[in-house]
Protein backbone atom coordinates (compact mmCIF):
# COMPACT_ATOMS: atom_id res chain seq x y z
CA UNK A 1 0.00 0.00 0.00
CA UNK A 2 1.36 3.13 -1.35
CA UNK A 3 0.12 6.13 1.04
CA UNK A 4 1.31 9.40 3.18
CA UNK A 5 0.28 11.41 6.31
CA UNK A 6 -1.24 14.58 5.76
CA UNK A 7 -1.10 16.90 9.23
CA UNK A 8 -5.29 17.21 10.31
CA UNK A 9 -6.34 14.52 8.02
CA UNK A 10 -4.04 11.50 9.28
CA UNK A 11 -2.94 8.54 6.59
CA UNK A 12 -4.18 8.55 2.46
CA UNK A 13 -4.04 5.82 0.99
CA UNK A 14 -3.12 7.07 -2.19
CA UNK A 15 -2.37 3.64 -4.47
CA UNK A 16 -1.62 -0.46 -3.81
CA UNK A 17 0.23 -2.12 -5.47
CA UNK A 18 0.40 -5.95 -6.35
CA UNK A 19 3.28 -8.23 -7.52
CA UNK A 20 2.11 -10.03 -10.99
CA UNK A 21 4.04 -12.34 -13.47
CA UNK A 22 5.17 -9.19 -15.09
CA UNK A 23 5.73 -6.82 -12.90
CA UNK A 24 3.58 -5.03 -10.69
CA UNK A 25 -0.20 -3.68 -10.83
CA UNK A 26 -0.47 -0.22 -9.82
CA UNK A 27 -4.14 0.36 -8.58
CA UNK A 28 -4.89 3.95 -7.47
CA UNK A 29 -7.62 4.42 -4.66
CA UNK A 30 -8.78 7.97 -6.30
CA UNK A 31 -10.45 7.56 -9.54
CA UNK A 32 -8.70 11.32 -10.82
CA UNK A 33 -5.32 9.55 -10.39
CA UNK A 34 -6.26 6.77 -12.94
CA UNK A 35 -6.26 9.05 -16.10
CA UNK A 36 -3.22 8.49 -17.55
CA UNK A 37 -0.80 11.40 -18.34
CA UNK A 38 0.04 11.54 -21.69
CA UNK A 39 4.09 13.00 -20.93
CA UNK A 40 4.55 10.43 -18.54
CA UNK A 41 5.82 7.68 -20.66
CA UNK A 42 9.75 7.22 -20.72
CA UNK A 43 11.33 5.16 -23.76
CA UNK A 44 14.45 2.31 -21.96
CA UNK A 45 15.41 0.67 -24.98
CA UNK A 46 17.65 2.03 -28.44
CA UNK A 47 14.92 1.80 -30.77
CA UNK A 48 13.78 4.62 -32.86
CA UNK A 49 11.52 6.67 -30.99
CA UNK A 50 9.35 10.41 -31.11
CA UNK A 51 9.56 9.44 -27.26
CA UNK A 52 11.49 10.77 -24.44
CA UNK A 53 14.78 8.21 -23.74
CA UNK A 54 14.74 7.35 -20.00
CA UNK A 55 18.29 7.83 -19.92
CA UNK A 56 18.29 11.09 -21.77
CA UNK A 57 15.68 12.53 -19.32
CA UNK A 58 17.35 10.86 -15.72
CA UNK A 59 20.48 10.20 -16.61
CA UNK A 60 21.00 6.46 -16.43
CA UNK A 61 20.02 3.38 -17.97
CA UNK A 62 16.71 2.43 -17.03
CA UNK A 63 17.99 -1.52 -17.07
CA UNK A 64 19.85 -0.62 -13.60
CA UNK A 65 16.71 0.34 -12.20
CA UNK A 66 14.59 -2.14 -13.49
CA UNK A 67 16.67 -4.56 -11.84
CA UNK A 68 16.70 -3.01 -8.64
CA UNK A 69 12.82 -2.93 -8.50
CA UNK A 70 12.52 -6.59 -10.01
CA UNK A 71 14.76 -7.40 -6.44
CA UNK A 72 13.03 -4.95 -4.00
CA UNK A 73 9.98 -6.85 -5.83
CA UNK A 74 11.81 -10.47 -4.64
CA UNK A 75 12.29 -9.11 -1.08
CA UNK A 76 8.21 -8.21 -1.09
CA UNK A 77 5.53 -10.95 0.27
CA UNK A 78 3.28 -11.63 -2.63
CA UNK A 79 -0.46 -10.73 -1.77
CA UNK A 80 -2.69 -13.25 -1.99
CA UNK A 81 -5.55 -11.85 -4.10
CA UNK A 82 -6.20 -11.36 -7.91
CA UNK A 83 -5.16 -7.80 -8.92
CA UNK A 84 -7.93 -5.47 -9.86
CA UNK A 85 -6.80 -3.14 -12.68
CA UNK A 86 -6.17 0.87 -12.60
CA UNK A 87 -9.08 1.54 -14.72
CA UNK A 88 -12.39 0.31 -12.80
CA UNK A 89 -14.74 2.54 -14.46
CA UNK A 90 -13.93 2.51 -18.21
CA UNK A 91 -14.46 6.38 -19.90
CA UNK A 92 -17.49 6.61 -21.87
CA UNK A 93 -18.57 8.94 -24.73
CA UNK A 94 -21.73 9.03 -25.40
CA UNK A 95 -22.65 9.19 -29.55
CA UNK A 96 -26.26 9.75 -28.39
CA UNK A 97 -28.36 11.00 -25.23
CA UNK A 98 -28.35 8.49 -22.81
CA UNK A 99 -30.29 8.25 -18.93
CA UNK A 100 -31.03 12.12 -17.28
CA UNK A 101 -29.97 13.85 -21.05
CA UNK A 102 -32.65 11.90 -23.02
CA UNK A 103 -35.12 13.24 -20.73
CA UNK A 104 -34.19 16.77 -20.23
CA UNK A 105 -34.16 16.62 -24.33
CA UNK A 106 -37.53 15.18 -24.34
CA UNK A 107 -38.71 17.55 -21.73
CA UNK A 108 -37.75 20.13 -24.12
CA UNK A 109 -39.22 19.56 -27.15
CA UNK A 110 -42.61 18.67 -24.87
CA UNK A 111 -42.54 22.01 -23.95
CA UNK A 112 -41.38 23.60 -27.21
CA UNK A 113 -44.67 21.56 -28.89
CA UNK A 114 -47.23 22.67 -26.01
CA UNK A 115 -46.40 26.45 -25.94
CA UNK A 116 -45.67 26.17 -29.54
CA UNK A 117 -49.13 24.90 -30.18
CA UNK A 118 -50.42 27.76 -27.72
CA UNK A 119 -48.88 30.27 -29.70
CA UNK A 120 -50.41 29.16 -32.82
CA UNK A 121 -54.21 28.88 -31.23
CA UNK A 122 -53.94 31.51 -28.57
CA UNK A 123 -51.15 34.01 -28.58
CA UNK A 124 -51.99 36.33 -31.79
CA UNK A 125 -55.39 36.52 -30.19
CA UNK A 126 -53.68 38.16 -26.86
CA UNK A 127 -51.33 39.91 -29.26
CA UNK A 128 -54.15 41.61 -30.64
CA UNK A 129 -56.58 41.62 -27.27
CA UNK A 130 -53.31 43.33 -25.40
CA UNK A 131 -52.96 45.82 -28.61
CA UNK A 132 -56.61 46.95 -28.88
CA UNK A 133 -56.69 47.03 -24.82
CA UNK A 134 -53.45 49.80 -24.86
CA UNK A 135 -55.11 51.79 -27.36
CA UNK A 136 -58.45 52.02 -25.44
CA UNK A 137 -56.60 53.29 -22.47
CA UNK A 138 -54.53 55.61 -24.51
CA UNK A 139 -57.70 56.43 -26.22
CA UNK A 140 -59.52 57.08 -22.27
CA UNK A 141 -56.40 58.86 -21.35
CA UNK A 142 -57.05 61.66 -23.96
Amino acid sequence: IVGYTIPGRGYVQEAEVVRCKNGASVNFTDEYMRRRDPDCMYIGDDFPTDKPRFKDSWGMEFGGLRAATMSWFAEQSLIEKKPSYALLTPPTFPLTANGSRKMVVIIWLFLGFVFGSLWILYGRKYLRWTKDFAHELRRKES
